[in-house]
């Protein structure tokens, strides 16, 4: 269950969503809810009724939506068309990053020994695990698969401390392989990057396993010092998927957790 894209909804129904003022209506949420699960709501209406007054709105809301998403999660999209929720939260709150289910992807990736599949369903796994993020968003260039770039990433995250790198692209290299990464792959990625330096400061490597030996910070930094390029192990994203962090905290960290 993600409530934080729930606490949004709940903000937007209660009348407190910064921008977007709208007067709470119980009754519209009920039958809203009605609609999607006709056969088995009849007690969940009756508690519904019986909680008016008794919680403020925001509590009455949020505790509903998370019930729902428990118990009929597929529907989700079709309740936020019936409760006319503004495109702009709609976005904000399917777009969200759901630590459990990519976790279980990721250990399907992980357990996967084709070695004729195991790269790309890593790559696939890389898309969606990115692009969950606030503010990330994965995007397919042509040209990057003839350059065979692996991931192009848009940056829009809005915080100073992104914003100060000056990367509105980043660039990954991802490696599923049985055995450790080499840290050439480092001098690798730095060179597709070469062609990009006007969009693209930030280089990511993403290695299944760990690294042939210690990164050096100069292999991370070209001699300029206008490309950072920074590692993230198997083992870094199942620590986040298991922590439940906020995905945007912990990329910050693997960033300057490598410049230590």
């Amino acid at each position: 269950m993600n409530q934080e894209k729930n606490h949004w909804l709940a903000l937007y129904l209660s009348g407190k969503y910064p921008r977007f003022f709208k007067t709470p209506d119980k009754l519209l949420f009920i039958d809203a809810l009605q609609s999607i699960n006709p056969n088995s709501f009849s007690d969940e209406k009756i508690k519904m009724f019986g909680m008016f007054g008794q919680v403020n709105e925001y509590e009455f809301y949020l505790s509903f939506l998370n019930k729902v998403e428990r118990t009929f999660s597929e529907n989700f999209p079709t309740l936020l068309s019936r409760l006319q929720i503004p495109k702009e939260i709609q976005d904000k709150c399917l777009k969200f990053f759901d630590h459990n289910s990519l976790l279980q992807e990721f250990e399907k990736v992980e357990a996967d020994d084709d070695k004729t599949t195991k790269g790309k369903a890593f790559e696939g796994f890389l898309n969606r695990f990115f692009d969950a993020m606030d503010g990330l968003e994965v995007i397919n260039i042509e040209q990057a698969k003839d350059e065979q770039i692996d991931l192009v990433i848009k940056n829009n995250i809005n915080r100073p401390f992104w914003a100060q790198l000056g990367s509105p692209l980043f660039i990954g290299e991802a490696k599923n392989w049985t055995k450790n990464t080499p840290t050439e792959v480092f001098n690798t990625l730095k060179g597709k990057m070469d062609g990009h330096k006007n969009f693209s400061r930030i280089g990511i490597v993403i290695a299944m396993k760990d690294f042939t030996s210690v990164i050096d910070q100069t292999i991370m930094r070209d001699g300029a010092g206008d490309k950072i390029i920074f590692p993230i192990t198997g083992e870094n994203i199942r620590k986040l998927l298991v922590s439940k962090q906020n995905p945007i905290d912990w990329l910050e960290e693997q960033l300057t957790n490598a410049f230590r």
